[in-house]
């Protein structure tokens, strides 16, 4: 089951109050869907059509005259998606990292497992592994307190009666958002990603320095904010000026709608290929 970030003052915010219920409920079904299907923040016509609202259009167009959406050929963009939600090659890349974790702690287990003596009952533990602190030996209620190591974590095991319970120690994994941290650096895996995404190597001190003045301005919390900031990066290009043989400059819009017509695509031939 996945899940979405909206902050909890969004009904009070300037560009929603007044759009009433059904603008809300429209935004928050949208953002759901995005999020589920990981569409980077698009959002096609056929599922504005689907909903049960025969006046649906007219209520997504206020949606954009709000600026909570922008406009494509295919649809609506939610405005600044990115900037609070994973992208959909973060989440596939946290996919593969979390895959190859329990592939490995698997692999690990085995190991341990295999290269463990037989334990077939209390005399197959020696006495003289080392205590945990505070412990004896044998308590007045006749349990024997022993303390294993291994490479990984620390178990303490109560043994009585021939049976045996443990508790392990379990990794702390962060979940609070956090405002941008003052020691915030670029590393060189990180000036690498941007090459890949087109940022020239000149740009990523720049942009970077951007991405840092923007969140701090707004206050921005965030869980990761490595991952904010390849967002930015692979986004930079959107919202710096192209101009082609002396041409106006490609905007914003343009690049969005050409990102959601191509991830549409995307999309759609995937879910062909699964039938």
């Amino acid at each position: 089951m996945g899940w979405f970030r909206l902050d909890e003052s969004f009904p009070e915010h300037p560009k929603v109050m007044g759009l009433g219920l059904r603008a809300e409920g429209l935004f928050v079904r949208g953002l759901a869907y995005a999020c589920r299907v990981k569409t980077d923040g698009h959002i096609p016509t056929a599922f504005i059509r689907s909903m049960p609202d025969p006046d649906v259009e007219a209520v997504a167009t206020s949606l954009v005259a709000a600026g909570l959406w922008e406009t494509t050929p295919c649809g609506f963009l939610i405005h600044d998606y990115l900037d609070y939600q994973p992208s959909r090659e973060d989440l596939k890349q946290r996919t593969e990292v979390f895959r190859e974790s329990g592939r490995r702690g698997g692999t690990r287990s085995g190991i341990v497992r295999r290269e463990s003596p037989a334990k077939p009952g209390l005399e197959a533990y020696p006495s003289s592994l080392p205590l945990k602190p505070g412990l004896e030996a044998h308590d007045d209620k006749g349990l024997k307190h022993i303390t294993e190591h291994n490479s990984t974590e620390h178990i303490a095991t109560h043994v009585a009666m021939g049976t045996t319970s443990q508790a392990k120690s379990k990794t702390k994994v962060q979940t609070k958002a956090t405002r941008v941290p003052d020691d915030f650096s670029v590393t060189d895996a990180m000036r690498t990603y941007a090459g890949t995404k087109g940022v020239a190597a000149d740009a990523v001190d720049r942009e970077t320095e951007r991405f840092l003045d923007h969140h701090r301005a707004k206050g921005t919390t965030m869980l990761d904010w490595v991952a904010g900031w390849r967002n930015w990066m692979a986004r930079s290009l959107d919202y710096a000026p192209r101009r082609s043989n002396g041409s106006t400059a490609v905007s914003r819009g343009d690049r969005a709608r050409e990102s959601h017509e191509a991830l549409i695509r995307q999309i759609e031939d995937e879910e062909r290929a699964t039938r």
